[in-house]
């Protein structure tokens, strides 16, 4: 998942989400998400797609397994997951399951050859935006912001990421570009740590209009 996602892998990541919607908590060695590790693809369109697939909403399906309903919930195979969520997001009523029949609108399943029927659930698995890793205290909104990358920032604003979560220094993601940015002020500039700058300065630019508006 996590290499995936730093390759800027959307499609791959994608399927991978299919399969096992959990997989968007997974962190690495160090507590990072896949959010954060994200901010290490380098490429701005693939960087951007990947982030969109990431924010998009999974869902868990179970089906109910006690006749008396007890609560006693199965989780659907990580296949019927994929046909699942795309029928779902495809509008689609029903989906026949190898003996089943889900009904999508009266949410049941249904066994075919009796007509025994069970209800079933499904419940949304996205990030957590105000997840921040243990060593700095970064949401993904900091890794976004310090590395200048504007366009995903403003992604994970508009997806509700919150603006004021502070690191361990005390710093908003904001703040915390501000401080990238007098740092490298005060160093001499070759053009790579001057094309960086104007990277930081549009990502300052882009985030302080997004509060305004």
């Amino acid at each position: 998942m996590h290499n995936a996602v730093a390759n800027g892998a959307s499609q791959l990541v994608d399927v991978l989400l299919s399969f096992k919607p959990s997989a968007i908590a997974l962190t690495t060695g160090d507590g990072q998400s896949p959010l954060h590790v994200a901010a290490l693809c380098q490429d701005t369109e693939l960087r951007r797609r990947t982030v969109e697939v990431l924010l998009g909403a999974r869902h868990v399906w179970q089906w109910d397994d006690d006749p008396q309903h007890t609560g006693k919930w199965v989780t659907f195979a990580y296949e019927h997951h994929v046909a699942l969520n795309t029928a779902l997001a495809a509008g689609t009523r029903s989906i026949t399951l190898g003996k089943y029949t889900v009904d999508l609108a009266a949410m049941t399943q249904i066994k075919t050859a009796t007509g025994f029927k069970r209800a079933i659930r499904k419940h949304a698995v996205q990030p957590d935006l105000e997840f921040a890793e243990p060593y700095f205290g970064h949401t993904a909104l900091h890794e976004y912001a310090k590395q200048g990358h504007w366009e995903t920032a403003v992604l994970l604003l508009e997806a509700g990421a919150p603006a004021i979560a502070r690191n361990f220094a005390g710093r908003t993601a904001l703040e915390e570009l501000k401080f990238e940015l007098r740092q490298l002020e005060t160093q001499r500039l070759t053009p790579e740590m001057n094309w960086r700058r104007l990277e930081l300065l549009a990502t300052m630019e882009a985030m302080e209009m997004y509060e305004l508006c």
